[in-house]
């Protein structure tokens, strides 16, 4: 997986996850418990040897501590992921508004 680290100074996005956890805990059990780390998922792929992937690593090597910049989200989207043998499949289950 290749992800983007989203900065939060305030804590709101921790905030937002635990709610979310407590939330959707009877719907899907946390089995361990993790660390939260903000994070904007760039791309996932599959084991094995990817012909690029030398290339993607030196690249990723060198923006490793660029600041990409600001955005402030309004919604929080619920979406199932499905994975299939073509890929995954995201298929929107709610959207909510956040207070700002």
């Amino acid at each position: 997986m290749i992800w983007v680290r989203a900065d939060d100074a305030g804590g709101r996005m921790a905030e937002l996850h635990r709610r979310l956890d407590e939330a959707l805990g009877p719907f899907a059990p946390v089995t361990k418990p993790e660390k939260f780390t903000g994070h904007i998922t760039l791309g996932r792929f599959k084991p094995g040897r990817h012909a690029a992937i030398e290339k993607l690593l030196d690249r990723a090597t060198v923006l490793r501590d660029w600041q990409f910049g600001e955005w402030q989200a309004g919604t929080v989207e619920i979406v199932r992921s499905e994975l299939t043998a073509t890929g995954a499949m995201h298929t929107p289950l709610a959207s909510c508004p956040l207070a700002c």
